[in-house]
């Protein structure tokens, strides 16, 4: 974003900090007002979907990119038109003539689901409320379905694991949960089965698989990441 539009941006912040109107938080409900804009755009209702977003709105995209109020309109589109999209877990903070709406967006598309977490501030403009900017952030796997491992295999891949570097991963099964953690450490991950044999993270992109002799004794992982594999041997 240029040092204009930023300096343009912060003006119009605080002329919303100024100006007296007869707009109130307490008369106005977020939730009800995003999700008519996610209808407006769903039934690409454009003069709707423009009633409560500035024409100098930035919302900062899944991919980081900056997108401008056209195309944060052609990504609302696409994610309640092409796809399906349903909000939920508000929560509102007020602080003066700023309002910060946090909320859940679920994106359902040939048949998989993802989670996108929303942040938007609104200011007071020409008597309304408007979405000034934005901040769209996915959170890989969160609404990925969980599979029926059994515990009994689950148990197979409870031990300690090792790098190259020799760092050492501890793998406990609690309850009927698998369980990750650097050794020594006291904080742990989950690993949720997606097959008998392969895991993953919410939040984490990556996926962990066991790996398995000939003989079916566990004698490793394999972290399948973007970057490239990585590659465990059980050491216990």
């Amino acid at each position: 974003m240029s040092i204009l539009r930023i300096l343009f941006l912060q003006f119009v912040v605080s002329v919303a900090f100024a100006q007296q109107s007869s707009v109130t938080t307490q008369s106005t409900d977020f939730e009800t007002v995003t999700k008519a804009r996610l209808q407006a755009a769903a039934g690409e209702m454009r003069q709707d979907w423009d009633k409560n977003v500035s024409p100098v709105a930035i919302v900062t995209a899944e991919s980081g990119a900056r997108d401008n109020r056209e195309q944060f309109w052609q990504d609302e589109v696409h994610s309640c038109k092409d796809a399906h999209c349903t909000a939920t877990d508000f929560n509102t903070k007020i602080q003066s003539n700023i309002v910060q709406v946090n909320y859940s967006l679920i994106v359902a598309s040939n048949g998989a689901e993802k989670l996108v977490r929303c942040i938007d501030t609104y200011i007071v403009s020409e008597a309304m409320w408007k979405l000034i900017s934005g901040i769209r952030s996915a959170i890989p796997n969160a609404r990925k379905p969980r599979a029926d491992v059994d515990t009994a295999t689950l148990q197979k891949y409870a031990g300690k694991y090792s790098d190259q570097s020799g760092q050492v991963y501890e793998v406990s099964l609690i309850g009927d949960r698998l369980s990750v953690r650097h050794a020594g450490e006291p904080t742990t991950t989950e690993l949720i089965p997606e097959s008998p044999t392969r895991f993953y993270v919410i939040g984490d992109d990556s996926s962990t698989e066991f790996v398995k002799s000939k003989r079916g004794d566990v004698t490793g992982v394999v972290i399948h990441m973007t970057s490239g594999d990585k590659t465990l041997t059980r050491t216990i």
